[in-house]
């Protein structure tokens, strides 16, 4: 029998439905280009045909580079133009004005010929119907050329383009001209031209033509959106942010960690959580996306460095889809198990879950109508959503952009219909589990254990409805309330289906859905070969239907399903519970005296710490840095900010918000000079032309119009307190003069030598040479921008000293000196960065991995009775204070990053927040693996006696060990830089505890990891009995994850670093282990930061800095001597590797 209303078995509900399915169709048909006028595109270009019009362009033009690779894609670059002639303009049919009034072609595709290694490259456009729309030549910036003077080339390039590129250039005015000379002596050119005859308010339609050397190197049109609409754009999403935000937060506590965490946990204990079958399709469906995530590779290809090595890249792609993998199949698993669980347990009605395709449930009528309902819904679906967004297109005040709901970028992968599947397929499972299937379950649950459960369902359903809409309501739409409005009534519709019928036809009809409006595009193109994508489309999407109706033809379609195949038949497993104590009768015995083993001699522990100096000193450990003190503190540095505007002529008003924050670390240019020029150079340059560590203070306001609030001032101090730079950012229609550019040039030479007259290396205007003049035409302004090489104040080997002056009408507005890096040397960098993330991506993962599966592996445990509760406690009530009150310490730096479109108090909130969670997630991992491993702890201890400092002299001496470990793999393997002490504290509200409290999760990480690595082992070798070779290689993978590689680290560095600390862990393990209670590691760790902290006292980087760091490294030991004597009095529990789990 069907159970559900009994309408709904009845032949004239099919009818209706029917006819109801029916009339959606028709309406969508009529209407569907309205709704979505992306249908509208003519597109006849796919991506071979691009790929080869471009090559064929590039042979016969003879671009570079030689051997090249090809990428593409298809999308809008500049989806705000759209908006502003939307928004601002009123305009139902941008994109078709567009293309018939200015030749603007906002979907275009793009082809990219590159190679690695080279700096030179093309960018090939092409709009929708295969014309070609512009291209771009990259050059290397010592590649020879002309230096042609600026009217000659603007010949040429009005000549090329008009001729080659049929620009039809009498419609186009010139407005912007800029050049620049390049290293090589080539002087590259930029024309910026404003086309005629096209209204767009503000706005206008440009074409930018460049010239490198004698050749032309770039046309391209483009729409110049005005500033001001963009920052009322900006502040007007800002509210459906918030409400996004807000959804989200209830949604993570409520449906994800109250729902999925705590009623997996009650599941798991009561034995009614059925957790193979969830992973399995966790698998698959994390699986799905991460064979979508390698079909983008075509797309990931338009934004490789071909600075990196190519096979870095794609390794960093396959690692990523790896760890999508990886991680989305335990998520997807947890939300799948908890949804599938608790629905199974409140309605025993429903059929269950994964049993509905089993070939005696599929054939059955409930299957195959909750199949096919679930089709028609999301025909339904469709319907609602041409009928919604043709009625905001109507209403007065209402912006629904539809394409917001569009992915053209999917004709570029290399195969569409896989990109279109796994969205649609991931999207619909996950969502429908975890917004329907958790809360509503859940609340029947409850509600059967307190009473009124028509009243918790009833609630659960306008909330989940309420949430679902308003987490999306991030969308560009406006109102900020129309994304709600939207989704609401199709979400409360889809609870009451889930109610009713289960979780499988909600799920079919959100991801057919999905499919339907993600996949438009290829049913809008008509290039050839699209037919496959389409027939992959259908075929996957009716994938449900085939089986229900395969199984129902050979079965013969009985009219009821199986007794076992509804939820009232699952029993849970029975618990068969062991008569004996675990541990005897007694419980657990304390431990013998000649059971105790021997503690590691006193001469051993200092000999290992005395090794560990020597390793300390060879390795090169420094105390003097090499860079200055930071001489003012946080108030000190803005009032100095004050008085640097004041004697220019500026005094701001209390509306004007003070920001201020430490620059606090060296950058590429930095090493740049230190590895080529030398440290000499280095301590020469730094304060002039390489900034020293200093502040950073910026003067804005986040009240009024929001245009106003575009201007603001930032000015940069150098560690003693003198000016380096003050920029002053005007709003774009601001008036001003119009200044020529000799009367420009005079004004910016004249606050060149103000500005720079006093400082180290002050330049003069006779040595110093003019490299490029930018002028960029405002509404009501001219502004200009004028770079100058200094060739003689310390000459270089490579590279250039500069200096850059800007002009704002007739203000000063920029002025900073700085270090051109060659291009060359640049690349060499971006390659050795690109090899370090890679290697911090892999260690990085190899931590999280373990704690995710050591957090599970707690939960586990603690739902089963065999979980250190204490431990878990004291690790949270540590952790989550610490990591909340270093953000809010921390707070004075982070705001300095807001912006102004958005009130401050919005955004201090939404700060704050997130360190709430950012502390609460922490909290609950790290407590988790504490809980898991306390047990194992206390009973190492129990083995090894109950003195109080049992772990404190090994963990202390082979700390002191493991530091001059690591320096050494340094000194071996790494890359020799500037040491700059850490600066960052300075900036926080309170200096003196900043150091201390970010220490705090670091010492509890890298304890937890080494307790659960070598307890890991432990039980994976029974205590090295066996399986050597596999304990072996956890360790130095976990060597590997726990040293991960720094800005100054090269591969080597890293490798040497984690194989010495695996070495020791192997040691530690093999031989030390029987000898050294686990309590050891805790005071391991604290040893190496707190060892760290003393040399950071050295430093004494900034007022109150030595006194930070002292109590830091205090604080370390306390914690350490904290953990061992808790565990102490809380825990005496005997454990046996071999025979235990963790």
């Amino acid at each position: 029998m069907l159970h559900g209303p009994s309408f709904t078995r009845s032949p004239l509900f099919w009818v209706l439905l029917t006819a109801l399915v029916a009339g959606s169709v028709v309406f969508s048909v009529r209407y569907f280009a309205q709704a979505f006028p992306v249908v509208n595109l003519e597109l006849a270009m796919d991506r071979e045909g691009a790929l080869a019009a471009a090559r064929e362009l590039a042979e016969r033009r003879n671009w570079g580079p030689e051997g090249f690779r090809q990428a593409a894609t298809f999308s809008d670059p500049a989806p705000e133009v759209r908006t502003y002639l939307e928004l601002e303009l009123g305009e139902e049919d941008p994109l078709g004005r567009l293309r018939r009034d200015g030749d603007y072609h906002p979907y275009r595709w793009e082809v990219r010929h590159f190679r690695e290694g080279e700096t030179q490259e093309a960018s090939i456009r092409f709009a929708p119907d295969g014309r070609v729309y512009g291209f771009r030549l990259r050059l290397p910036e010592d590649a020879p050329g002309a230096a042609l003077p600026a009217e000659a080339a603007r010949a040429l390039a009005e000549a090329a383009a008009v001729e080659a590129w049929e620009v039809d250039l009498p419609r186009y005015e010139l407005v912007e001209s800029s050049q620049e000379v390049r290293p090589g002596g080539r002087v590259d050119h930029s024309f910026v031209y404003l086309r005629s005859g096209v209204e767009l308010g503000e706005g206008d339609i440009r074409l930018r033509l460049g010239v490198a050397g004698d050749e032309l190197s770039e046309v391209a049109p483009f729409v110049r959106v005005p500033q001001a609409f963009s920052l009322r754009y900006a502040e007007m999403r800002g509210a459906n942010t918030r409400i996004a935000l807000g959804a989200s937060l209830l949604f993570l506590v409520l449906f994800f960690l109250v729902g999925c965490g705590y009623g997996t946990f009650h599941l798991l204990r009561s034995r009614w959580l059925e957790w193979r079958t969830p992973l399995v399709w966790g698998g698959v469906v994390a699986g799905v996306m991460a064979l979508g995530s390698l079909n983008q590779l075509p797309l990931s290809w338009m934004g490789y460095d071909t600075a990196l090595s190519s096979n870095t890249f794609l390794l960093q792609r396959i690692l990523e889809a790896a760890a999508l993998f990886v991680v989305g199949t335990g998520l997807l698993a947890l939300i799948f198990m908890a949804a599938e669980s608790l629905g199974r347990r409140a309605f025993p009605h429903h059929p269950q879950q994964w049993r509905l395709w089993n070939p005696e449930v599929a054939s059955s009528l409930p299957a195959v109508g909750r199949t096919v309902g679930g089709y028609l819904v999301a025909i339904l679906e469709v319907g609602f959503v041409v009928a919604f967004y043709l009625f905001a297109m109507r209403r007065d005040g209402w912006w629904t952009p539809s394409e917001a709901l569009i992915q053209p970028d999917l004709l570029a992968s290399y195969a569409p219909w896989l990109t279109a599947v796994s969205i649609a397929l991931f999207s619909g499972f996950w969502e429908e589990s975890l917004f329907r299937a958790v809360p509503i379950a859940g609340a029947a649950l409850i509600g059967s254990r307190f009473g009124g459960r028509a009243w918790w369902i009833g609630a659960a359903l306008i909330l989940q409805a309420v949430l679902f809409a308003a987490g999306h309501a991030d969308y560009p739409q406006q109102p900020s309330y129309a994304r709600l409005v939207e989704l609401i009534l199709p979400a409360l519709f889809w609870g009451v289906l889930y109610l009713y019928f289960g979780l499988v036809p909600v799920i079919l009809a959100h991801a057919s859905y999905n499919l339907t409006l993600i996949s438009l595009p290829l049913w809008v193109s008509a290039t050839p070969g699209i037919w496959l994508d389409r027939s992959m489309v259908v075929a996957l999407g009716l994938l449900p239907l085939w089986i229900v109706l395969y199984h129902g033809v050979r079965r013969g379609f009985p009219a009821q399903l199986p007794d076992w195949g509804w939820n009232r038949s699952w029993r849970p497993e029975q618990r068969v519970e062991s008569l004996a104590p675990p541990h005897g009768e007694d419980g657990p015995r304390p431990p013998s005296p000649r059971s105790i083993p021997r503690p590691l001699s006193s001469s051993l522990l200092m000999a290992c710490a005395g090794m560990g100096l020597v390793l300390l000193v060879v390795g090169g450990v420094r105390f003097v840095p090499d860079a200055p003190r930071l001489e003012m503190d946080r108030s000190g540095a803005a009032e100095r900010a004050r008085e640097a505007l004041a004697e220019r002529g500026t005094d701001l008003d209390p509306e004007w918000r003070v920001l201020t924050a430490v620059r606090g670390g060296p950058g590429t240019t930095h090493r740049f000079v230190w590895d080529e020029e030398g440290p000499e150079a280095y301590d020469a340059l730094l304060g002039s032309y390489l900034p020293e560590p200093g502040w950073v203070v910026r003067f804005v306001r986040f009240t009024g119009p929001v245009e106003e609030r575009a201007e603001e001032f930032r000015v940069e101090l150098e560690a003693q307190g003198r000016l380096r730079r003050i920029q002053h950012r005007l709003p774009e229609d601001r008036p001003g003069r119009a200044l020529e550019e000799e009367e420009a040039r005079a004004q910016a030479e004249e606050l060149l030598t103000r500005e720079f007259g006093e400082h180290p290396h002050p330049p003069e205007l006779a040595r110093i040479r003019e490299i490029s003049a930018e002028v960029t035409h405002r509404p009501n302004r001219r502004d200009w921008t004028f770079t100058w090489e200094d060739p003689e104040s310390h000459p270089l080997t490579r590279g250039e000293l500069r200096i850059r002056v800007a002009i704002v009408g007739e203000a000063p507005a920029d002025h900073v000196r700085f270090i051109h890096t060659p291009e060359e040397w640049d690349r060499e960098e971006r390659d050795r960065s690109g090899r370090r993330g890679l290697l911090g991506g892999l260690s990085g993962g190899l931590l999280f991995l373990l704690f995710t599966v050591g957090a599970l592996a707690g939960g586990i445990r603690w739902a089963r009775g065999k979980f250190h509760l204490p431990s878990a406690v004291a690790v949270v009530a540590v952790v989550v204070p610490a990591v909340v009150l270093s953000g809010v310490n921390g707070l004075p730096s982070t705001a300095l990053g807001f912006t102004t479109t958005q009130g401050f108090g919005e955004q201090l909130v939404i700060a704050v927040v997130g360190l709430l969670l950012s502390g609460g997630v922490a909290g609950a991992g790290l407590g988790l693996n504490a809980g898991l491993v306390g047990s194992s702890v206390g009973a190492s201890m129990s083995r090894h006696g109950t003195g109080r400092w049992r772990g404190a002299a090994p963990g202390v001496a082979l700390g002191m060990l493991a530091a001059g470990g690591l320096a050494l793999a340094g000194r071996i393997g790494g890359v020799a830089g500037p040491l700059w002490p850490a600066y960052g504290d300075a900036g926080s509200y309170l200096p003196w505890v900043g150091p201390a409290l970010s220490a705090v999760v670091p010492f509890a990480t890298y304890s937890l990891f080494l307790l659960l690595v070598v307890r890991g082992v432990e039980w994976v070798t029974g205590g090295w009995a066996r399986r050597r070779v596999p304990g072996t290689a956890l360790l130095i993978a976990g060597g590997l994850a726990i040293v991960r590689p720094g800005a100054e680290d090269t591969a080597a560095a890293w490798f040497l670093g984690g194989a010495l600390l695996g070495g020791a862990l192997i040691l530690l393990a093999v031989w030390l282990r029987p000898r050294v209670p686990l309590a050891a590691l805790p005071w391991l760790v604290a040893t190496v930061l707190a060892l760290d902290s003393l040399r950071e006292m050295a430093f004494n980087a900034f007022p109150g800095a030595a006194p930070a760091h002292l109590l830091t490294a205090v604080l370390l030991f306390l914690l350490a001597w904290g953990w061992e004597r808790f565990l102490q009095e809380s825990i005496a529990v005997p454990d046996n590797p071999s025979r235990e789990g963790m």
